[in-house]
Parts: structure tokens; C-alpha cells; sequence
């Protein structure tokens, strides 16, 4: 999403203030007061991995994308933070160091996180993503932008307790996790393949079966179902949930139906996300 996530950094005599308006965030700390919880100990991290101490800062952010709704809002939000304090310092900090210190953050927030959200944030390219590979993410290279539409559920989920929950099934029922995890691994492989060739039909029945094998892991939710239909029914060729489940956003595949799928879900009473800033 173009511009999801900017942040300023000023100087100010003493303590911290986080403003982010489209999170309803507005919080202010220093030396002698306890860090709030949530992207004020995001800050806080930032400024103790730069060496900026406790206070003299006011970071103001704004989003495109909503906070826990499966879009990597944490992950653009340090991102950027980290990019908006290195400059104010003058640091100079490559993209590898930022992208070490996004994922420390996403630790921070989410527990144990997959890695893929800091990249992409920081790099700004789509990744094939496999935690067990050596070289945990591959780019993609795209000639265009793909046919999306993302819709917003309005229900935050949760990452570290739908983590949580799969890795508690999984070790009732290993074999069967494991044969699931290995064909969701397939079907990412044959899906980027088709990404990059842009045979959306083929990419479109991936998703289709991607999402049935999360919803056999139980991080669907009813109301991430019933949006999937109103988009597949609306001519969408595939559609899936996005981020950890529980909650959170779907994302729908619609080659020459984008504006079809994004009015019957916004009618539907959900919240559509522009991918291009100038389409808000």
C-alpha cells in the first residue's frame, strides 16, 4: 500500500509525545512516568537501540492502514519511525540494520513474529517468504500492479494469540499440521510463480485453496467468510484472509471487476483500502 505509514520527529524540551490521530493515539511520557503500552513502547525501543535516551521528541504518524487488522500496520509503523529518527540524527542507517530493528519491534508487539512484515516494510518489495529456507525471503519482480482489493473486517485480531493457538493444535496434532504447513508452502511457491507471469485465474484458485487451509487451522472467522463470499460473488477469481486471522482484513483478486468487488463490500458495511494514495 503506497504510503501507508508516515512519521515526523521533532525536538522538544523534555519527555515524549506519540500522536497518531487514525489510531486514536495521543500518549506523553518521560523519565519519571511509565511507558505506555502499545507504539509507545515501539518508541521507546527506537530511541534506546539509537542511543537517544529518554526524552526530547514528538513523533507524530499517520496511517493509511488500521491498527490489528492484518495489514502490518505495526510493521510500516517502525519502519517508518526508525527512518524518521535516523534522519533527525543523521545516523545513516542502511536498510538491513533498519529492517533488524523493525523486527525487533514487531517482537515487541507480536511475540514472535514471522519476520516477512519488517521486510516488506522496509524494503518495499513482494517477497516469496519461507522461515525455514536460508534465505528467508525472495523478491518478486512484478510488471504491474495486481488487481487487489482489500477490505477491512473492523474486528482487530490478534497475532500473538492466534499464534498461540495454532502452535497449541499443532502439537495435538502434528502429522496432520505438518501435511497442512507443507502444502500451504506449495501453493505460496506456485502462487508467486503465477504472480510473476500474472496468470491471475491460476493465482486466483490458490487463494481460493489457501484460505481453506486456514480456515481448517481455526483463524478464519465467520465474518472473514462472509466477506470472502460477497467478493467471490462479485467476481472476485480468488479471495483469502490476510495477517494472522481472528479477526482483520481479506484480500480479493479481481482482474477487471476491482470496482464491482470493492462497492459490494463497502455496501456490505465494510471498510475498503485504497492500494495508491491518491484514490482515498
Amino acid at each position: 500500500i503506497h504510503d501507508a505509514v508516515k512519521v515526523q520527529v521533532a525536538k522538544r524540551e523534555a519527555g515524549v509525545r506519540l500522536i497518531i490521530p487514525g489510531w486514536q493515539i495521543n500518549d506523553e511520557w518521560g523519565a519519571d512516568t511509565d511507558i505506555p503500552d502499545g507504539a509507545a513502547r515501539v518508541i521507546a525501543l527506537i530511541m534506546e537501540e539509537m542511543g537517544v535516551g529518554s526524552g526530547g521528541f514528538e513523533v507524530r504518524a499517520r496511517s493509511r492502514i488500521p491498527i490489528g487488522m492484518g495489514l502490518g500496520s505495526s510493521a510500516a509503523f517502525a519502519a517508518a519511525a526508525i527512518r524518521a529518527f535516523d534522519a533527525l540524527l543523521g545516523t545513516r542507517m542502511n536498510n538491513t540494520r533498519i529492517d533488524q530493528l523493525a523486527f525487533r519491534c514487531e517482537e515487541l508487539t507480536h511475540g514472535t513474529p514471522s519476520g516477512v512484515d519488517n521486510n516488506l516494510a522496509v524494503f518495499g518489495q513482494p517477497v516469496l517468504y519461507s522461515k525455514g529456507s536460508r534465505t528467508r525471503t525472495r523478491p518478486i519482480p512484478l510488471s504491474e500492479t495486481p488487481p487487489l482489493v482489500i477490505a477491512s473486517s473492523g474486528v482487530r485480531g490478534n497475532t500473538r494469540d492466534m499464534v498461540a493457538g495454532v502452535r497449541e493444535r499443532y502439537e495435538q496434532s502434528e502429522a496432520l499440521y505438518n501435511t497442512i504447513f507443507d502444502e500451504i508452502d506449495e501453493i505460496s511457491a506456485a502462487g508467486a510463480a503465477a504472480l510473476r507471469e500474472k496468470d491471475y485465474a491460476l493465482l486466483g484458485s490458490l487463494m481460493n485453496v489457501c484460505h481453506g487451509f486456514l480456515n481448517a487451522i481455526q483463524v478464519s472467522t465467520p465474518e472473514l467468510e462472509a466477506m470472502i463470499q460477497i467478493a467471490r460473488d462479485a467476481g472476485a477469481v480468488g479471495a483469502k484472509l490476510t495477517g494472522a486471522g481472528g479477526g482483520g482484513s481479506v484480500v480479493a483478486l479481481c482482474p477487471g471487476k476491482e470496482d464491482a468487488v470493492a462497492a459490494a463490500l463497502s455496501g456490505a458495511g465494510y471498510d475498503i483500502i485504497r492500494m495508491e494514495s491518491g484514490k482515498e
